[in-house]
C-alpha cells in the first residue's frame, strides 16, 4: 500500500461544532473549517507547525524536549482518557483547539518568549504533578486558568 492510499484511508469526515457545517479532512491534521475558521482535530492530530501549534507542544518545543517528552505523553493521555469521556470535557478540548494556535503565534511575537516559554513549562509540570496525583479537576482548573491568563495577556479572542 503506497503512502498515498494510506493518507486516502486517513480521510474523515466531520461536522464543526461551532456552526454545524460538515467536511472532509484527514485524521491526523488539525484543519480550519472552511464555513467559520474553528479549528477542527482529527482524532490522530499532533501538533507541529505553528498554525496547529499548541501550548505545550510549543513549550516543549522551546525547552528542547522531544514530542514525546514526558508532559506531552501525560496531558495527551489525560486529555483522550479523561477529557474526551464527557461532554463538557469534550467542550473544553475543542475551545482549547480553537484558541491555543492562536495564543502560540501571539507569544511566538512576544520579545520575552523564552521567559514566558520557560514560566509555562513549570506550570504545565506543576500540572502534570496533579495529574499523577489523581487530582483531575485541580489540573483542570489550573490549565484552564494558564490558558485564560494567557488569552487575556494577550488579548486573543
Amino acid at each position: 500500500m503506497s503512502h498515498q492510499e494510506v493518507r486516502e484511508l486517513g480521510k474523515i469526515y466531520v461536522t464543526c461544532p461551532k456552526c454545524g457545517y460538515s467536511f472532509e479532512m484527514y485524521d491526523d491534521e488539525c484543519t480550519a473549517c472552511p464555513n467559520c475558521g474553528f479549528v477542527v482535530c482529527g482524532p490522530y492530530a499532533n501538533s507541529g507547525g505553528s498554525e496547529g501549534c499548541f501550548i505545550t507542544t510549543a513549550v516543549v518545543k522551546a525547552a528542547g524536549l522531544p514530542d514525546d517528552a514526558y508532559e506531552l505523553e501525560i496531558l495527551r493521555r489525560f486529555r483522550d482518557e479523561y477529557l474526551k469521556k464527557t461532554e463538557w470535557g469534550k467542550r473544553l478540548v475543542e475551545e482549547y483547539y480553537n484558541i491555543s494556535p492562536k495564543i502560540v503565534d501571539a507569544i511566538e511575537k512576544d520579545p520575552a518568549k523564552q521567559e514566558v516559554y520557560s514560566h509555562l513549562l513549570q506550570e504545565i509540570r506543576d500540572i502534570v504533578k496533579d495529574i499523577e496525583k489523581g487530582e483531575y479537576s485541580l489540573a483542570v482548573e489550573k490549565y484552564k486558568n494558564m490558558v485564560l491568563h494567557l488569552k487575556d495577556r494577550y488579548k486573543v479572542a
